[in-house]
């Protein structure tokens, strides 16, 4: 420590040093207090069971996008509609945005110049001429901080900005998740439907058979078959029933709300191929379909993200490896001589310069590169493989249309001859019956076809059709 010594007259010029430093802590802002911030469990519970999506806030969050709500409460909702409920309310976002808002508070600590530091001294000689005390008071600044300082800055910046990323994650999680329960319900209301027409078929066929036993034409044994078939088609119409149940369920889960939430709620059906259309709705180009997903994917985003986090770090890394200087000036009050004072500190970085930590920290980037790469091809191979599954889908329409239009064919030239009597019930019966189960092989492929494009969409990742907003009641 460098320090030059002077006598002065007063020793209240100690006391001064300390009052013109401890008056700004004390006036400068108002300290802060603790404040509890007690978790109530019951109430959150309370909340989720008085979910709804009929009352006037969901209104009134709908038209602030502008959705058209002249016909409440009895509104059609669609996928789009019932992103914005989600997005406002959904347990799992509302703590994803807390994370980020979190993180991006953390950018700011870095940024004010760091405080001073006070030190101060009281003593006591047993021996002294004019005064047995020393009193004296002394600060520290760093001269060189503001390099490491931007490093931190960059750190921090970085994680806040994976952290919004991670919220955008868990909102497009949460969007799959009600296409999922969405097409999973459509898909059951319509195996439920189906499996209506093969009871009133399979009840048709039984009374025929019965009738028919009735007057010698069949036999017992057909009689049996035919109510063993009737059996169990009741117990697939059962099973497709619950399926209803089970989807209805899972929407709700998607939604965050309890199931009753859904009583009054009429949803749009998905998006279903047109009755005269010769083919599905062609898969984009690969190429057009890669650029799609490496510009909107939010996995790749993170990696990204986490790149810079890395890049970040090796710049902190090697701010920290030069020495931080700190001016210490003072004065002090010793037994009667008033004396001033400036000190240097200076860490002489003999052995090591932060080499061990800058290496550490260059090869995490190199790995974060690498895993960047890796999930690049990913993407790409994913994409791909989903726009093949597009493809694959339209031979299996194809066909099926073809079926179902020659069953309907068939169905109504053997109506003329039952029409005209020339072909009993049973016969008409057993048509209808063709028929039917070319609708099932239709309503079949056309849900894999809206699986496979649901696939495909999430996985080129568009943005989302609405933002959530930043507060809602």
């Amino acid at each position: 420590m460098l320090g030059v010594i002077a006598r002065l007259r007063q020793p209240l010029a100690c006391a001064a040093l300390l009052c013109v430093t401890l008056l700004p802590a004390l006036t400068g802002c108002a300290w802060r207090e603790y404040r509890p911030a007690p978790l109530d469990l019951p109430a959150g519970e309370a909340a989720f069971v008085a979910s709804r999506l009929d009352d006037a806030d969901t209104r009134g969050l709908l038209e602030h996008y502008g959705v058209d709500t002249r016909d409440w409460p009895d509104l059609v909702w669609t996928r789009e509609t019932l992103l914005v409920p989600l997005v406002a309310r959904h347990p799992e976002l509302r703590a994803a945005r807390s994370r980020a808002e979190a993180a991006a508070a953390r950018v700011a600590i870095p940024k004010p110049r760091p405080n001073p530091e006070l030190s101060t001294t009281l003593e006591n000689h047993s021996a002294s001429g004019t005064s047995p005390w020393s009193v004296g008071a002394a600060l520290s600044f760093s001269v060189n901080s503001q390099p490491l300082r931007n490093a931190q800055i960059a750190v921090a910046s970085a994680e806040a900005r994976d952290a919004a990323l991670a919220a955008g994650e868990v909102a497009w999680r949460l969007y799959r998740a009600l296409g999922d329960a969405l097409l999973e319900q459509q898909s059951a209301e319509s195996a439920l439907r189906l499996a209506d027409d093969a009871l009133a078929l399979a009840q048709a066929r039984s009374e025929s058979v019965a009738v028919r036993q009735r007057y010698g034409v069949a036999a017992a044994v057909e009689l049996q078959l035919t109510n063993e078939a009737l059996i169990a088609v009741r117990r697939e119409r059962a099973v497709a029933e619950g399926a209803v149940t089970k989807a209805r369920a899972r929407l709700a889960q998607a939604l965050a709300v309890p199931v009753a939430a859904l009583d009054r709620v009429r949803v749009a059906p998905w998006p279903v191929l047109a009755p005269d259309a010769e083919a599905p709705l062609p898969a984009l180009d690969a190429a057009d379909a890669r650029a799609i997903a490496l510009r909107n994917r939010l996995d790749l985003a993170r990696e990204l993200a986490r790149y810079e986090v890395a890049e970040a770090d090796v710049r902190l890394e090697v701010a920290r490896q030069y020495p931080q200087v700190r001016l210490s000036p003072g004065l002090l009050w010793d037994q009667g001589d008033r004396v001033w004072q400036l000190g240097l500190s200076l860490p002489l970085q003999l052995f090591q310069r932060n080499r061990a930590a800058i290496d550490a920290a260059e090869a995490r980037r190199t790995a974060q590169a690498q895993t960047v790469l890796a999930r690049q091809s990913a993407i790409a191979s994913e994409i791909e493989s989903l726009r093949q599954a597009v493809l694959a889908s339209d031979a299996p329409i194809r066909l099926a249309r073809l079926e179902v239009e020659a069953t309907t064919t068939h169905v109504q030239q053997v109506q003329a001859q039952f029409d005209a009597g020339a072909a009993d019930a049973l016969t008409l019966i057993n048509a209808r019956g063709l028929a039917l189960q070319a609708r099932r092989h239709l309503n079949d492929a056309g849900q894999a076809w809206r699986q496979a494009q649901w696939a495909l969409e999430t996985g080129l990742q568009s943005p989302l059709p609405t933002d959530p907003p930043h507060q809602h009641p």
